[in-house]
């Protein structure tokens, strides 16, 4: 390729910024548009590629779309050595890095952004054109909560999938609702998210519906997913349409008035951010994931009326919709449905327990045999016998007693009696001595061998605060406004760095971020207790009496670890300082980067 370095300029008006991704003869720039001084997304592939005829095609075909939720082609020329696409640049998160942030989206606000595809879609299928590869990293929810279009028809061609996708644009619209509600892609589009599970349902395989991995979805949503990736047969053949789709959508979600800004809200909070990245050609097929086991007869939550049985009834219409099976014959790999598991075997029973003998096994010996258990006292038993002088628990009995010699009873109850006078008599002694002693020295309080020597011992630090520290960032900050729920005393809140896609440390983005606890005044510090959200955080710990400012404060640290989920710090020995500063050098991998969270943090110490 003639053109393939940062500072390159096409059509003397697109400069070449920053390479995002290269696969084969394609690449995939993030670039400025001189002309009009704006960020825009170039694609540029060879023009003897074989896909360069059909993603001039594809991006002539997507500008007849009017649609202010599509990222527009902007640009597009073939100069004989390379073709190239101009698309609008959007900032904002990714659908599949907002669902992985929240966990689930509520209800109303997956199907909120569900319907705003499907309207967008509506407008593009009435014109003949599908998107053609649609998945939850080709939605985009911008800064202001809107929902935008990663790709429309242009992805498609540079993965060398065909134009006529309608269908298959369709059925991964009701699977954009289905991972909303569940984090699972059940759709014909690759995903490199989880996939969905599904149960053997006769001789077909079928997409678990969302009610029976999540409770609480709603019916009418639940009705729509499971009729759109299932086809059921039923009350009715469900939605075959991106209208038909908007319709139910739209009804439910009713009034929409704030969602928009909820949302923006909602990722200015998480700082779950991504910029604009549309799938590069060509895309390699993501990892494949075994998809859950599942037990017939899962619980369907609030399900009250006779439909319950009905839906599990349902059978498959393979005819439903001969658009989308064609498709579906196509696209779908056979071998990535698995059967559920069996139900593993109950364990075996219980051995019952051996018997014990009552009495003990006769002496080899010659030796005349033991007694009962029961049989008699025990001169030699341990504490704790009963009357008999034979505990339960005493596995031989007692050798037979001799006779008991006349006065030996005797003698022993007179020798206790002197014992007893002498140790009286000895007391009264030393009283006495006592209190002769001359009154004006002053008594010495014996000291006490336990705690007269001992240090005192390390406690929690309560009253501290914590700030977020991050002097590599513009603006220097990571969340701040998360910062208190580390020490709030609550693990089920949390504060979290950004999501970074280059690790930290040496070669990495940055050499690190923290955050750094005031403990109020100097203290003793022995332990530091740290919460994470997942395993595999870098951390250096620092104790000083001024709070950093730069890194170059960041000196000599007190502990050095790589924390698991607990992570319980000992500084050895203790330091002191009022501030305690946790750096993070390196973070685990999440969805779509690196990104480390801290539920609590707890430091122990003395009093200075």
């Amino acid at each position: 390729m003639a053109i393939k370095r940062p500072g390159d300029v096409l059509a003397g008006r697109y400069r070449l910024d920053d390479l995002m991704a290269e696969s084969g003869n394609g690449r995939f720039w993030r670039g400025h548009d001189q002309v009009l001084s704006r960020a825009v997304a170039i694609h540029v592939i060879d023009a003897d590629d074989e896909r360069a005829v059909r993603l001039m095609d594809a991006a002539r075909a997507s500008a007849q779309v009017v649609e202010p939720r599509l990222l527009r082609v902007l640009d597009v020329e073939n100069d004989g050595r390379i073709c190239w696409v101009v698309n609008e640049w959007g900032n904002g998160t990714s659908l599949d890095h907002l669902v992985a942030a929240e966990g689930q989206l509520a209800p109303r606000r997956a199907a909120w952004i569900v319907d705003e595809i499907a309207t967008a879609l509506e407008n593009a299928h009435e014109h003949g054109i599908a998107h053609g590869r649609l998945n939850p990293e080709n939605v985009l929810v911008d800064d202001t909560g809107s929902v935008r279009l990663i790709g429309f028809a242009v992805d498609a061609a540079l993965n060398g999938l065909g134009s006529d996708r309608i269908g298959i644009d369709v059925v991964d619209l009701a699977a954009l609702l289905h991972f909303g509600l569940t984090g699972k892609w059940p759709g014909l589009t690759e995903s490199n998210v989880p996939r969905a599970p599904r149960e053997q349902h006769g001789l077909e395989y079928r997409v678990l519906r969302p009610r029976q991995l999540r409770a609480g979805v709603p019916r009418v949503l639940d009705d729509l997913v499971d009729e759109v990736l299932n086809r059921s047969h039923g009350r009715h053949a469900g939605p075959n349409t991106a209208h038909e789709i908007h319709e139910v959508l739209a009804s439910y979600v009713g009034d929409r008035t704030g969602l928009a800004d909820e949302i923006a809200d909602e990722i200015a909070d998480t700082s779950v951010r991504t910029a604009h990245t549309q799938v590069h050609p060509p895309t390699p097929p993501a990892a494949s994931v075994e998809p859950e086991a599942t037990v017939a007869g899962l619980p369907v939550f609030e399900d009250t009326d006779e439909d319950v049985t009905a839906d599990r009834d349902r059978g498959l219409d393979g005819a439903a919709d001969d658009e989308v099976d064609e498709e579906v014959d196509e696209e779908v790999d056979e071998e990535w449905y698995v059967p559920r598991a069996d139900v593993p075997a109950p364990p075996p029973p219980l051995e019952p327990p051996p018997e014990r003998p009552l009495f003990a096994p006769a002496p080899t010996d010659g030796a005349p045999p033991r007694r009962s258990r029961s049989a008699g006292p025990s001169p030699t038993a341990p504490a704790g016998s009963d009357d008999t002088g034979s505990p339960a628990y005493w596995p031989f009995d007692a050798e037979p007693e001799e006779p008991p010699v006349p006065g030996r009873r005797w003698l022993r109850l007179g020798l206790g009696l002197g014992i007893l006078v002498l140790l009286v008599v000895g007391g009264i002694i030393a009283v006495q001595l006592n209190d002769g002693s001359d009154d004006d020295s002053p008594s010495e309080a014996p000291a006490s061998p336990t705690t007269s020597s001992s240090a005192p011992t390390a406690r929690p630090i309560t009253g501290t605060t914590a700030s977020d520290f991050d002097p590599f960032g513009e603006p220097p900050a990571e969340n701040s406004d998360l910062t208190p729920r580390t020490v709030d005393g609550d693990p089920a809140t949390s504060w979290r760095t950004s999501t970074y896609r280059q690790n930290l440390g040496p070669g990495g983005i940055k050499s690190g971020v923290g955050l750094v606890v005031d403990l109020q005044r100097a203290q003793h510090v022995g332990e530091v207790d740290l919460t994470f959200g997942r395993a595999g955080t870098g951390v250096e710990v620092y104790v000083a009496q001024t709070a950093p400012s730069t890194a170059d404060d960041l000196t000599d640290p007190v502990a050095t670890v790589t924390a698991d989920r607990a992570a319980r710090v000992p500084l050895d020995p203790a330091a002191t300082g009022r501030y305690v500063t946790i750096w993070f050098t390196s973070l685990p991998q999440v969805t779509g980067g690196f990104r480390t969270e801290v539920a609590e943090v707890s430091v122990l110490g003395t009093p200075a």
